[in-house]
């Protein structure tokens, strides 16, 4: 019995593309088996007081993309963030089971 391949990219996008249903021109979004993103949300990290921040993906500014991949709990995590910052956001952009 041959196992099916299952392809999952994480995505940095800086185009709006209404085909694929993309929130905005400045977005970060899971992907699995397609170009249609499963999840995804506006570029930008949660700070230490949960507030939501703006980044950039086309600034040219440096920029800190961890992905995460629980197997346990089947769970990949995405957390964009600026080098800048002396802490790493407790909240993850985008958490997927």
């Amino acid at each position: 019995m041959e196992k099916a391949l299952t392809i999952i990219a994480v995505e940095l996008d800086i185009h709006k593309d209404e085909e694929f249903g993309d929130v905005d021109d400045n977005h970060v979004g899971i992907n699995i088996n397609g170009m249609e993103s499963i999840d995804s949300h506006p570029a930008g990290y949660y700070d230490q007081d949960g507030q939501f921040r703006n980044l950039s993906l086309i600034s040219g500014k440096l920029l800190r993309v961890t992905i995460l991949y629980s197997q346990e709990d089947k769970q990949l995590n995405v957390t964009l963030s600026s080098p800048e910052e002396a802490y790493y956001p407790d909240k993850p952009l985008l958490s997927l089971n």
